[in-house]
């Protein structure tokens, strides 16, 4: 767990995002401000999943979820971090 906000570990994410029309970008970041994600069930490849849209800040126009899973190659493990879109921007 974060001694304090602000400080970066394994998984945070920082997002800029500018929707058509606007001029300037918007910045999000998962480690401003310590919030509890929302677990997601994980199964099978999926060691471990949450969904991370209440960690940003207000406005931030996508549904973000990342999951974390084990890809096996015939030579080594892989751990990915994967993250998905679940809301569309408006």
């Amino acid at each position: 767990m974060r001694s304090s906000d602000g400080l970066y570990h394994l998984g945070d994410l920082n997002i800029r995002l500018k929707q058509p029309g606007d001029t300037a970008w918007k910045s999000f970041s998962t480690a401003v401000a310590r919030k509890t994600v929302r677990a997601i069930k994980a199964g099978g490849a999926v060691l471990a999943a949450a969904d991370l849209t209440e960690t940003f800040a207000t406005g931030m126009p996508l549904q973000v979820q990342r999951y974390w899973e084990v890809k096996i190659t015939s030579w080594y493990y892989d751990l990915c971090c994967i993250i998905r879109q679940s809301r569309r921007l408006k």
